[in-house]
């Protein structure tokens, strides 16, 4: 298929995605299925209009540039199974096999153009579809849409990422059987190659490639689950799931020299370090080997190889609960340490994510473009703590919230350029640690010992009153708590300094 033929079935997605039509009875990637917006005279529709349009146009293209190539590789085996020869004739033949094809082949690539689009049918999605219509209590909207707003995808891509694991081999073996067993299967021996070919790449080749370049410290897996420590990496630039790009490039000029490549790779202040989550599914088998490599060189007690195997595992998981279509999920279950009333906790968080699923995305792109600040949204008062997430997000209503402020009392800060706004999929950060945050790091590194990092503090103040002696509590505003942690954040500062 050329590139014409791409852009031909981009256009018919896109017109279909306009009218919120499905072409071919695909939806997107977000779930997009018709329309919610009426009205000529509604911005919101033509907003919705767009964003169908945009979305469906990708989506038809590349389903239908998949089914066309594998009616095509039918077609050209069909000519040679029947001793068709010269490139002409295959061409001529393929071409005939493809406007004549029956309807069980042409269905058999339709299934296969769903599959790269990750829009087939696997029992994972068809049970996380289930538990989000019971949560919904059968109805279109309700708690399941808030908590798993999008589950096709997501459960496609887990499917894919087992499909890159030694898993895989399995699913090759279960295919060979049922194709020498079973007489009217649809399975070929190409899709035992496609699952050994996968296996292999994501076990031997990414999962492998990830053990060694950990091994360097050129990339990273799931970092601390303390949220104090994983404030002093980010701090420094440090974050999960990330790759030294600077590092890379020393290690490729240093070829050739294995001591020159172990001093190559070393972080140095202002590397560059890309986040690589995004890359669905691939990144989960990477994800994998970096954190069986930190699980290895884990300072301290080590659990069982059962343990750390199952940690590498679930970390490893974080790259798909990190991505957009799962974030509403993860930050449900985000609950703030100590708290004693978890459901009510849990709950809040479902509802703050309903005003930021309506602030459009250019939005807050738009507003990241004229502010590099980083805004706090607490505050004691339950709508604005509720509407804060969704203001932070918007020009104008943002800059009227505190800039969010480190453990060590800095204002935080983000480096953002168009390219990383409007374009990339990957964070960038670099690598510019303080000399105070690099000593606590190093001291990390070596004990293991997470109560060294500086603590976030608390969003109250407790005590006894004067005159009853009754022990009392006052919820700071989220200016009196930027101001409460700048002033302990600076006090560790100049501790550490001394």
């Amino acid at each position: 298929r050329e590139w014409g033929d791409f852009f031909k079935d981009f256009q018919i997605g896109a017109r279909a995605g306009w009218k919120g039509i499905e072409p071919e009875g695909l939806s997107t990637a977000y779930d997009i299925r018709g329309q919610a917006f009426k009205g000529k005279l509604n911005p919101l529709a033509y907003a919705e209009k767009t964003l169908g349009a945009v979305m469906k146009g990708f989506d038809y293209a590349a389903y239908n540039r998949a089914v066309q190539q594998r009616l095509g590789e039918l077609g050209r085996l069909d000519a040679l199974n029947k001793g068709i020869r010269g490139a002409d004739n295959i061409r001529l033949h393929t071409d005939r096999y493809i406007s004549n094809v029956d309807k069980n082949i042409d269905n058999l690539a339709k299934e296969y153009g769903k599959y790269v689009t990750f829009q087939d049918e696997t029992t994972l999605s068809k049970g996380l579809q289930r538990v989000r219509s019971g949560l919904n209590l059968g109805k279109d909207f309700g708690l399941g849409s808030l908590i798993l707003p999008f589950v096709k995808t997501p459960a496609n891509l887990l499917m894919r990422a087992i499909e890159y694991s030694p898993a895989g081999i399995l699913k090759a073996i279960g295919q060979t059987a049922q194709i020498i067993g079973k007489r009217n299967t649809d399975l070929t021996r190409a899709d035992v190659i496609n699952s050994v070919t996968r296996a292999i790449l994501g076990t031997g080749g990414l999962c492998g490639s990830a053990l060694w370049l950990a091994d360097k410290g050129v990339i990273t897996g799931d970092l601390s689950q303390d949220k104090d420590v994983r404030e002093l990496q980010r701090q420094a630039g440090l974050s999960n799931f990330q790759v030294n790009a600077s590092a890379l490039q020393r290690m490729a000029n240093a070829l050739g020299d294995m001591s020159a490549i172990d001093e190559a790779a070393k972080i140095q202040p202002g590397d560059t370090l890309w986040q690589y989550e995004w890359a669905q599914p691939t990144s989960i088998p990477i994800a994998l080997g970096a954190n069986i490599v930190q699980e290895r060189k884990k300072p301290g007690e080590k659990g069982t190889p059962l343990q750390q195997g199952f940690n590498a595992t679930m970390g490893a998981l974080n790259t798909l609960m990190n991505t957009s279509v799962l974030r509403g999920l993860q930050q449900a279950f985000d609950l703030p340490p100590g708290e004693e009333n978890k459901v009510k906790a849990f709950g809040l968080n479902i509802l703050r994510q309903l005003p930021t699923m309506y602030t459009p995305t250019i939005a807050n792109q738009i507003n990241q473009l004229i502010d590099s600040k980083v805004r706090e949204t607490y505050s004691p008062e339950f709508s604005e703590n509720l509407l804060n997430p969704a203001r932070a997000r918007i020009p104008i209503l943002a800059q009227d919230l505190p800039q969010d402020v480190t453990t060590l009392g800095q204002p935080v800060e983000r480096e953002m350029n168009p390219f990383d706004v409007l374009l990339s999929p990957a964070q960038r950060s670099k690598f510019k640690p303080t000399p105070e945050a690099k000593m606590v790091m190093d001291l990390l590194m070596e004990t293991g010992e997470e109560r060294v990092a500086p603590r976030a503090v608390p969003k109250y103040i407790e005590g006894t009153e004067r005159l009853t002696g009754k022990p009392k509590r006052i919820d700071l505003t989220g200016e009196q708590f930027i101001h409460y942690q700048t002033l302990v954040g600076q006090e560790t500062l100049r501790l550490l300094g001394r």
